[in-house]
């Protein structure tokens, strides 16, 4: 665009006229679709998960500077209207209807924070905070190389990425924990399946008996329980493509958390005797596509919303199980499964490196150099290990399966 200043010297003077050359800039909604655009058009697009990270940050920072255009950003609004914002405001709103008005719309930033106070909700982690930094950054440095903004726009930013993250321990279900949690009397009965609640019996089952990662169960397709040829081993197959009604193999809407959780993982003796097997062959005669009856698809939690609702919510508040363990610990929750087989086999000396492969990496079993370069142990191994994770439950008295 172009700015025309014009001025007058006197009565007979000529008429002096300057342009001055601005450089016009897009709104912040324009501009994040462009970076998201050229970084999915590149040779090492975002997976799904990572992709809607971005949408979601990205989204909140431009509601936050109100869409304003590029030109208009400055230190200050930065540091006000997002940085100073972000560590006050609770983790998961969209989950709380406190959060809401009457048409189920979230209410203006300032009044959620409020609430979020006087009810104490949590706010995010420190990691989070860094992650959600992080994106804003990586957006804004973008623009920046593109010389449409200044790198001082980024200074902001050092009061998140300075913060020390404390990171609590995430604890085991020890054998009181889960003597409770499967107390209930529907792992006796099976009263669950004649409700379409399957899920409820086999998803803290199959977490106890592979480590497996909550999403990772609830998104397991019929077809994904596979008998080897070789050695005869019955493994679910945990990958993050799916086949179509044609049996090509696609993309659709399963993820993975990271490559190393492409796996094959034998199934556990204790869950043959309760008739898993069986339960697969009823679900393929009946044609159905996923594994466990109930589960249903959400684009925030996935596969995995009400396994994880219930769970961690109802189920631990019928059975009387306090989630708080200590100040160092995270809350009990689902995902502590991973953790207690990931301890098992510390504590009982089942063999780290198959280890590894069964729950598919974990920070807590790390890696060395060897083991990037290494194969894959093959299923009979994995199978015996497997075998060895014993948590002292009744699984004699549990509902059988037929």
């Amino acid at each position: 665009t172009k700015r025309i200043k014009a001025s007058t010297g006197g009565d007979n003077a000529p008429i002096t006229v300057s342009v001055e050359e601005t450089r016009q800039t897009p709104r912040l909604s324009e501009a994040i679709e462009k970076f998201i655009t050229n970084n999915q058009e590149g040779p090492k697009p975002w997976g799904r998960n990572e992709l809607d990270k971005y949408r979601s940050f990205l989204q909140f920072f431009c509601d936050q500077m109100e869409n304003c255009y590029l030109h208009e950003l400055t230190t200050d609004n930065i540091r006000q209207n997002y940085v100073n914002v972000i560590p006050r405001y609770p983790a998961n709103v969209t989950r709380y209807p406190i959060f809401k008005d009457s048409k189920g719309n979230l209410l203006p930033t300032d009044k959620i924070i409020q609430i979020a106070k006087e009810h104490s909700v949590s706010v995010c982690s420190v990691r989070t905070l860094k992650q959600k930094a992080g994106h804003v950054q990586h957006f804004l440095n973008y623009y920046i190389k593109e010389e449409l903004l200044e790198p001082k726009l980024l200074h902001p930013f050092a009061a998140i990425t300075e913060l020390k993250t404390i990171k609590k321990k995430r604890p085991s279900f020890n054998d009181k924990h889960l003597e409770l949690l499967f107390s209930k009397e529907e792992f006796r009965t099976g009263k669950w399946f004649t409700k379409e609640m399957d899920f409820r019996f086999w998803g803290p089952l199959i977490a106890l008996y592979t480590g497996a990662r909550v999403n990772e169960i609830c998104q397991l397709d019929v077809g994904d329980v596979i008998t080897d040829a070789e050695t005869g081993v019955v493994y679910f197959n945990l990958v993050d493509e799916e086949e179509d009604e044609d049996g090509n193999v696609k993309s659709g809407r399963k993820t993975l958390k990271t490559e190393a959780a492409r796996r094959k993982v034998p199934i556990h003796d204790n869950l043959i005797k309760l008739g898993i097997l069986d339960y697969v062959e009823s679900r393929r005669k009946k044609k159905e596509k996923k594994l466990i009856g109930g589960v249903t698809y959400t684009s925030s939690d996935r596969w995995s919303k009400k396994l994880k609702t219930w769970f961690n919510h109802t189920l631990f508040d019928e059975v009387g199980l306090n989630k708080h363990v200590s100040e160092k610990h995270t809350t009990l929750s689902f995902h502590c499964f991973r953790s207690t087989v990931i301890n098992f086999s510390k504590q009982n000396r089942l063999d780290r490196r198959i280890m590894l492969e069964l729950v598919g990496h974990d920070e807590d079993l790390e890696l060395t150099v060897h083991d990037d370069y290494s194969d894959v142990y093959n299923l009979k191994l994995k199978q015996q290990e497997i075998n060895k994770l014993n948590f002292n439950l009744d699984i004699d008295s549990f509902f059988r399966w037929r």
